[in-house]
């Protein structure tokens, strides 16, 4: 088994959903500096078998993260280290 330890930040940056990336393109819109340092996660729910819907406390909830989106997030975070 493995085990990520991924700042909240990088993960609330990351996020999928189409108000943080465009559906079309792909492009992020999301910019990643506007993230505040001290994000942290209110709640996570499981979204069925393949993933976390996270609420965070700067008020967003409308990403879910799959279990592969958060096995790449981790691979990225173990990167840029």
């Amino acid at each position: 088994a493995r085990t990520d330890r991924i700042p909240f930040r990088v993960v609330r940056q990351q996020c999928p959903c189409a108000a943080c990336i465009n559906e079309f393109t792909g492009e992020r819109i999301l910019d990643p500096d506007s993230v505040p340092l001290d994000i942290h996660p209110q709640h996570a729910d499981l979204a069925g078998n393949y993933g976390l819907k996270i609420g965070w406390s700067d008020g967003h909830h409308s990403g879910i993260f799959t279990w592969e989106r958060l096995r790449a997030i981790g691979d990225l975070a173990s990167s840029n280290r």
